[in-house]
């Protein structure tokens, strides 16, 4: 849909609604390429615009909108069936100019601001552009996979996401982003697996300069191509035990995403179910371990508002191994006599997900691995499971990649290992970070498209805890 459409039907609703209601509006549309065994087996397009409505605590409704035509008259239908509900909290109040909001959007389709960026149009025009885009970049992908006499399998999406939030109190909000993702897992003749993660974004102050990554992409995976080539021997068996650990961006973002639901979210923290209850403010992990979640900026996908309309900005989770805050929805707020942190994800539980980990000093990663004498290198893990939630203790298994370190270099691959340890110990025991990191995906592309993602670093964690074997 374009802008100026649903800032209108906003602004419309606002006025013929005549009860209190909330309002957000979710639209994406993606082009999905995928590939199995060195050859493209699927393209895939869809495009989906819903009107998700609150009417009170619990009270919900959503709406396909598509197509557009007769909107108000089957919302207003709709809406008049449900029963009324009462909010916990007061709806938050802006005063919007509508008209230089309407104003806005159409001189931004006027200069074809948005249309400028290739990714947009493409979507939003000619998605057999993205076709040809998609293709030739697995072709060249493919192409040096096979060469090394390995298979590939994965995906390569982009997409663009638009999101709007409206109240009966005179809120009007309108965001659109776009995202390119890219997951390749690559198998060598012994099985051995390897797995790469790139995405980026197409945040709006980028949208008259962004060209598409593939060489950017390209270069990581001929970094993973090049590690399973010289990681062609049979896996090495070792006892499980205590291990310094170089982790992955990966394996890193893996581990935080479940720190940030189990310790950063208001909710459980007011009930006494977070594990980082009693612990604001003290030193529980390393000096070397700072967290903000940053929405705004430029190391991750920019939010500006929340689902409840209220403005994000940077906050503070993690000051050199202090955390320091939790993040708060309006209604958990309301409750607790907290304020709003611009958390709600409507139905459900408020988290930080534009998470930025940096260091307080920082080293260079190959400096980090070569002052291993003896440890493991970690790709990424997963299925990783909840053990104990209120100190965070996770059980789960490395996966695409785990090798032995001897002497600041890797020497042989390892078999698949499982670990159990709370996140807690674990990040206390963090040795350094690297200064450099990247934007690791933390959605899935089995629903509505909503980028999230977490931009890692690279880790060095000592007495990092394995639990058991793995067959494989």
């Amino acid at each position: 849909m374009r802008r100026k459409s649903i800032v209108k039907i906003l602004s419309k609703l606002s006025e013929t609604i005549d009860r209190e209601v909330q309002v957000f509006y979710h639209s994406y549309t993606s082009f999905t390429s995928r590939f199995f065994e060195n050859s493209i087996n699927q393209n895939t397009y869809e495009k989906n615009s819903y009107l998700t409505f609150k009417l009170g605590k619990g009270v919900y409704s959503t709406v396909n909108i598509n197509p557009e035509g007769g909107i108000i008259s089957k919302v207003k239908r709709m809406i008049k069936n449900i029963p009324a509900g009462e909010f916990p909290y007061k709806l938050p109040f802006r005063k919007t100019n509508l008209e230089n909001l309407i104003k806005k959007e159409e001189k931004l389709q006027r200069n074809k601001i948005i249309d400028a960026n290739p990714i947009i149009y493409a979507l939003m025009h000619e998605p057999e552009i993205l076709f040809f885009e998609h293709t030739n970049f697995i072709r060249e992908a493919l192409k040096e996979i096979y060469w090394n006499g390995f298979e590939g399998f994965g995906i390569v999406s982009t997409g663009i996401t638009e999101l709007g939030v409206m109240n009966s109190r005179g809120l009007i909000d309108y965001h659109v982003l776009g995202d390119m993702l890219i997951r390749i897992t690559i198998k060598n003749q012994q099985g051995q697996t390897t797995y790469m993660n790139f995405t980026i974004p197409v945040n709006p102050d980028m949208f008259m300069s962004f060209n598409y990554p593939f060489d950017k992409a390209m270069e990581e995976l001929l970094f993973r191509i090049d590690i399973l080539k010289n990681m062609s021997e049979e896996p090495v068996d070792i006892e499980p035990g205590k291990y310094t650990v170089f982790l992955e961006p990966q394996a890193v973002s893996d581990l935080i995403s479940f720190v940030s639901y189990l310790g950063f979210n208001g909710k459980r923290y007011e009930e006494g179910r977070s594990c980082l209850r009693g612990k604001l403010g003290k030193k529980i992990f390393s000096r070397e371990l700072n967290i903000v979640d940053d929405p705004i900026g430029e190391f991750n996908f920019v939010y500006p508002f929340d689902m409840d309309g209220v403005k994000k900005k940077i906050i503070k989770l993690i000051e050199e191994g202090v955390p320091l805050d939790v993040v708060y929805d309006m209604e958990t707020a309301k409750k607790y006599n907290r304020k709003s942190t611009g958390h709600s994800l409507w139905r459900g539980e408020p988290v930080p997900f534009s998470m930025v980990i940096f260091p307080t000093k920082g080293s260079d990663a190959k400096t980090m691995l070569h002052s291993i004498d003896r440890g493991l290198w970690i790709s990424r893990f997963h299925y990783v499971n909840v053990a104990e939630p209120t100190r965070c203790v996770l059980t789960g298994m490395t996966r695409d990649g785990l090798y032995l370190i001897e002497d600041g270099s890797i020497t042989y691959p390892v078999k698949n290992l499982r670990f159990t340890m709370s996140m807690l110990d674990a990040f206390a025991n963090i040795e350094s970070i690297s200064n450099e990191g990247k934007m690791v995906s933390t959605g899935d592309m089995y629903g509505a498209r909503f980028p999230t993602a977490i931009h890692a670093p690279y880790m060095v964690i000592k007495d990092f805890n394995f639990s058991s074997k793995s067959e494989f």
